[in-house]
């Protein structure tokens, strides 16, 4: 089985080309007839770099870490395949160290 993974900023097409292959009966979605969204969705990695580089505070930080966090714990309890299990270990290894 091959794999293809469509990413793209907002407005780049991306969501056109999931749209086309979603209709194929050749295609497998792992999250059903919803595009992953790890990247541009609200709390999570965009929102996570900017709250830890651009616009740092401790509060700031630590508040996007935990709503990080619990958005990966939402997608991995949603979907049929879930995100790999050392990213969830990392993400919990990292929140560990910003909160010591």
């Amino acid at each position: 089985m091959k794999k293809i993974i469509i990413a793209g900023p907002g407005n780049s097409g991306s969501g056109a080309i999931f749209d086309f292959l979603k209709d194929r009966d050749d295609v497998f979605l792992p999250f059903e007839n919803q595009e992953f969204r790890l990247v541009n969705d609200p709390d999570g990695i965009r929102d996570l770099e900017h709250n830890l580089y651009y616009n740092f505070s401790i509060n700031g930080a630590s508040n996007s870490m935990y709503a990080f966090k619990k958005f990966c714990k939402h997608l991995e309890s949603k979907k049929k395949i879930i995100i790999h299990q050392n990213f969830i270990i990392y993400v919990k290894n990292i929140s560990k160290i910003l909160h010591t």
